[in-house]
């Protein structure tokens, strides 16, 4: 019981730090909101998937990565198909929309188009300058190499 005092006061200066609500944090960590304010202020103690969920977000790189992706949606907003979800709640949409965009990436996409790409695939690429995953975060996916994987290509 005494780590739990330890982890909530850790929670409220990492969030005044950042400069985050908890709210924003809660949906950049990928815990629901309501879950994330009970954590903050002690109610339980994370379990391990949540520390690790907190310690992805809580690094300056990935919040910074959010934010510029977040920027370069808002800039190629006009006419794309998450124009509308942007305007109510940009921060969950960047979320998910890098989410997506690293699974592709992942999954073995260039980010080439051509006239034949649907069009929400053209949509991410315009915002997805500047928002590569480091290493470390490509560490931590699970799953998605195995689910999303390229066919190879022999070389005969």
């Amino acid at each position: 019981m005494d780590k739990i005092p330890e982890i909530n006061r850790r929670l409220k200066v990492a969030l005044a730090r950042k400069g985050l609500t908890q709210f924003q944090a809660g949906l950049l960590t990928g815990i629901h909101p309501t879950t994330f304010s009970q954590l903050v202020r002690g109610y339980f103690a994370p379990t391990s998937e949540q520390i690790e969920k907190l310690r992805k977000i809580f690094t300056r790189k990935q919040i910074d990565r959010i934010f510029n992706y977040r920027k370069n949606l808002h800039d190629n907003a006009k006419g794309s198909f998450y124009e509308k979800s942007l305007a109510i709640n940009d921060l969950e949409v960047a979320v998910k929309l890098l989410q997506w965009r690293d699974e592709l990436k992942t999954a073995g996409w260039d980010f080439k188009i051509d006239k034949s790409s649907p069009a929400r695939l053209r949509a991410s690429r315009g915002a997805s300058s500047n928002s590569r995953p480091t290493m470390r975060e490509r560490s931590t996916w699970s799953g998605t190499r195995s689910s999303c994987s390229r066919p190879r290509v022999s070389s005969t």
